[in-house]
């Protein structure tokens, strides 16, 4: 996987409560109360689906750009594009990544209709290039995917540390039983390059908000900036090493600390006041998201 990739993958946790779907909650004590099903409505059904669905997208959208068989130069032909007709526009900078009426891909997701990248400037990396990704009839699973998500290179020259802001409008997923969840956000990368590469660092700020499957708002903004540290992805921690997020839903103002900048997998979660320190573990919150989608 290239940086470039892992980077934009890192940006979805901007606004998320995702990695908490993995927590025992019946031994934190947070099923006793009325608290426990705001943070399970906000948390899980919301936040994780919309998380896993728009990281899907974004690794589709690289790895259809990555594609291009026509172009002479390096041709990547992914396994999320592998039974996808990609079209490549230069003419009118866009490329179509086209699922038709479903096939079974990478992770056994089956996923149908098209997603539609425009680009101002192939070279991603240039400062003022964007990226915008819409969506026609498309699907994981069982699930719409709907809204408009922009990257654009905010970087002020070549010379400069990378910045990229991420804006998710309209955001929507829609679930087979007719229910839906909502989400817009806005979020800010900044990619802190080291001599060694093994020392990269990368900084999210920024907020998200929209509605879970009940109707009920929520909102979540990240109150102290999210850091990644690529040298504790290849240890397999891929959580932020510090920062602070805060969701407010129904009945709960929920606050994760991700630590103070050691490898690890643990978080403090305080929710109304009460504070728990729980261990994150990415395979089951996979496991969980997986249910979740296919509900």
């Amino acid at each position: 996987m290239n940086l470039l990739k892992r980077l934009m993958m890192m940006t979805m946790v901007g606004g998320t409560m995702v990695w908490l779907a993995s927590c025992n909650n019946e031994e934190d004590g947070l099923n006793d109360d009325a608290t426990a099903s705001a943070f399970e409505d906000v948390a899980v059904d919301t936040e994780a689906s919309m998380d896993v669905a728009f990281e899907d997208v974004d690794n589709v959208v690289e790895a259809g750009i990555n594609y291009d068989e026509a172009s002479g130069g390096k041709v990547l032909r992914d396994p999320l594009i592998e039974c996808a007709v990609v079209t490549h526009d230069h003419e009118n900078n866009k490329v179509i990544i086209d699922y038709g009426d479903g096939c079974e891909g990478d992770g056994g997701r089956t996923r149908s209709g098209k997603i539609i990248v425009t680009y101002s400037d192939i070279r991603w990396f240039a400062p003022g290039a964007t990226r915008s990704v819409t969506f026609e009839d498309f699907y994981i699973d069982s699930v719409k995917v709907e809204g408009v998500r922009t990257i654009t290179n905010i970087t002020a020259d070549e010379s400069s540390t990378p910045q990229f802001k991420t804006q998710l409008a309209g955001g929507k997923l829609t679930w087979n039983d007719g229910t839906f969840a909502t989400r817009d956000s806005e979020h800010t990368r900044t990619w802190a390059r080291a001599e060694n590469p093994a020392q990269d660092e990368s900084f999210v700020e920024g907020s998200a908000e929209g509605q879970n499957r009940d109707g009920e708002a929520y909102s979540s903004t990240i109150t102290e900036r999210l850091v990644f540290k690529r040298r504790c992805g290849a240890q397999g921690y891929f959580f932020p090493v510090s920062g602070v997020i805060e969701t407010v839903a129904p009945g709960a103002t929920i606050v994760i600390d991700y630590g103070d900048g050691e490898c690890d997998n643990l978080a403090e979660v305080t929710i109304n006041g009460e504070t728990k320190t729980i261990e994150l573990d990415v395979r089951a919150r996979r496991e969980v998201v997986r249910r979740r989608l296919r509900d």
